[in-house]
């Protein structure tokens, strides 16, 4: 991954290349969504934050999406056990997570500009029928195929 953070990437750019960091904002109380269009140095000076110490945390989470991209290893050296261990562990869990926490988003988004941005509301519902739709992909994953 070639992305690279600094104190004028834009706290919205940051998010739209790595959304686990919107982890590190939420925690430090930093607008991504409608108020994301600053530059991160004008974020942390907002919010009376230390910059290199959020550029830290920043860098971690961007080091676990290098790390992710390096795991060929598992799938072309392991047994099924080992891969279905790491398909539940690094793909099931992940996506329950992140559904979870990315489902309070939709909603206040869709809720907040679906009056005037009325393809908002259709996202809302396409979003739940696809977390539904997914999580019971993987329930029936490590139910049924993977046994």
């Amino acid at each position: 991954m070639s992305f690279t953070i600094t104190a004028d990437s834009l706290v919205k750019d940051i998010v739209n290349e790595l959304p686990k960091t919107s982890d590190v904002f939420k925690k430090n109380r930093i607008d991504f969504c409608c108020g994301g269009n600053i530059p991160l140095a004008t974020a942390v000076t907002q919010n009376n934050l230390n910059l290199d110490t959020l550029l830290e945390e920043l860098k971690e989470v961007l080091e676990t999406y290098e790390n992710a991209e390096k795991d060929v290893e598992v799938w072309t050296n392991s047994d099924s056990t080992t891969i279905i261990n790491h398909v539940i562990s690094n793909y099931h869990r992940v996506s329950e997570e992140e559904l979870t926490l990315l489902s309070p988003y939709v909603t206040k988004v869709s809720r907040v500009h679906g009056d005037n941005h009325p393809e908002l509301l259709q996202v809302n519902e396409l979003f739940y029928e696809f977390k539904k739709e997914l999580m019971e992909h993987m329930a029936k994953e490590e139910a049924v195929v993977f046994p």
